[in-house]
């Protein structure tokens, strides 16, 4: 797969094309595990080798690496073997940590993957499910790539480093890294809630809104395009969410965001006693 013609358009039996981007995602549904087990180890190799840059396929796998649900017993075999689930989940755990540790654009990447992978998480990952299955751990998910990215830029000491976001305008400044990453990981979780708080868990809620809450806004953070969405989007929160225990984890946070006027779309100034110049 790292031959460039390999990575050129598939075409199907109907005339039509995928992009090797659309393939891969495809068949990462496949139903049978260890098929799509062995398409994710294909797929790291690819994003590894940042042979391709595709954020769809990154939150795919992180879900998969987060699902919940056991391989069936005649799926194990010898760890070893290419597209055994075990194996899978092993390449995974150490994936994440080394394209973080890797370049910025990688840890970009993993926080730009984030709501994507909630959104992936809401798919089933195998058609053979007899009973309900547990409960995906949205939050750990959330908390893993957090913390990944931290301690991958600590690592690598490149907090000044400025690299293209998808996300646009997210920047590496000094001693604010942890809160700046909190800040674009809030962002992609409200994001996420708004469109699918009615599909989740009391415990799946409360537990994204936590992490929300849980992430200090500094005064860097404010000044950046993401604090206005975070606002918006808990604002919109507020009237479509019913549970109490959620919203009020929240208002702290939405406080110190309404204490910001945000003029132009990426121009904001804090109004708290704001002198008459401007």
């Amino acid at each position: 797969v790292l031959v460039p013609d390999m990575l050129d358009p598939v075409e199907c039996v109907d005339g039509s094309s995928l992009s090797f981007s659309e393939f891969v995602e495809l068949l990462l549904s496949h139903r049978n595990r260890h098929f799509s087990a062995l398409v994710a180890e294909v797929a790291t190799k690819v994003l590894f080798a940042e042979r391709l840059q595709d954020n769809i396929i990154l939150s795919r796998l992180l879900a998969m690496y987060f699902d919940p649900s056991k391989p069936d017993q005649e799926l194990e075999g010898e760890i070893t073997e290419p597209g055994n689930p075990h194996r899978m989940q092993q390449l995974l755990s150490l994936f994440f940590p080394a394209i973080a540790i890797k370049s910025a654009n990688g840890r970009t990447a993993l926080l730009g993957a984030l709501e994507g992978a909630l959104e992936a998480s809401l798919k089933p990952f195998s058609k053979k499910v007899k009973k309900r299955p547990p409960l995906f751990p949205m939050a750990k998910m959330v908390e893993y790539v957090f913390a990944v990215v931290a301690e991958s830029t600590e690592i690598t000491s490149e907090s000044t480093t400025e690299v293209e976001n998808p996300t646009e305008g997210m920047s590496k400044e000094d001693n604010s890294n942890t809160a700046t990453f909190g800040l674009l990981a809030s962002q992609q979780v409200a994001s996420f809630l708004t469109n699918h708080e009615s599909e989740l868990s009391v415990t799946q809620l409360r537990s994204l809104f936590k992490f929300v809450a849980s992430q200090e806004l500094t005064q860097s953070d404010l000044a950046k395009p993401q604090a206005r969405l975070l606002k918006e989007y808990l604002e919109d929160l507020e009237e479509i969410v019913s549970d109490a225990t959620s919203l009020r984890s929240i208002r702290p946070t939405l406080k110190i965001l309404s204490q910001v006027r945000f003029e132009e779309k990426q121009d904001i100034v804090v109004s708290e006693d704001e002198s008459d110049e401007g």
